[in-house]
């Protein structure tokens, strides 16, 4: 039986391979598919966490720090997106994102 983060690891990649299909249709000038690249989902979020503290050594703030900003920097929208200190493991808590350090 699958275990919860197994789960979210394999959501998170069937959602990471729509996006990168969604992203060549871009590349290639067809904008049908933007809308839905604009929210992504709490396993992509966490994914991308984790990825940052496996894969690049951050520690847990900056591995949130550096998602938020590159998923900022795509257009989307985070306001669905709770972080807390089980991101990276990709569970889930019940504190919600309320700010997300908007930098101007």
């Amino acid at each position: 039986m699958e275990t919860e983060d197994e789960k979210i690891l394999r959501l998170a990649r069937l959602q990471n391979e729509k996006e990168r299909a969604l992203s060549g249709l871009l590349g290639q000038g067809d904008v049908r598919g933007l809308s839905l690249m604009k929210r992504i989902s709490q396993a992509t979020f966490d994914e991308a966490v984790k990825e940052n503290t496996d894969e690049f050594g951050m520690d847990f703030d900056e591995a949130v720090k550096e998602a938020l900003e590159q998923f900022k920097s795509q257009g989307c929208d985070l306001s669905n997106i709770s972080i807390n200190e089980n991101t990276e493991q990709g569970k889930d808590d019940d504190k919600k994102m309320n700010d997300t350090k908007e930098s101007s």
